[in-house]
């Protein structure tokens, strides 16, 4: 946890969480706070994993995203 994620168009906040699905033991999704609010961002969104997080969404698509239950 604490990982830097980049969005596409510069930094998009820190890991905060990781999501496992148990049955299969395969990350599902990345819990990250891009400022106030925790957001659930899917796995399928992370383009490489290489001195931080990399994702294929620009930092208004993270911050336009809904809180966490546990962030609102």
């Amino acid at each position: 946890m604490g990982a830097e994620a980049r969005c596409s168009d510069g930094p998009g906040g820190k890991v905060v969480r990781v999501i496992v699905d148990p049955a299969t033991d395969t990350v599902t999704h990345l819990v990250i706070e891009p400022r106030r609010k925790d957001v659930v961002i899917p796995a399928s969104a992370v383009t490489r994993v290489e001195d931080g997080i990399w994702l294929n969404l620009t930092k208004e698509q993270v911050e336009d995203l809904p809180p966490t239950a546990d962030s609102r």
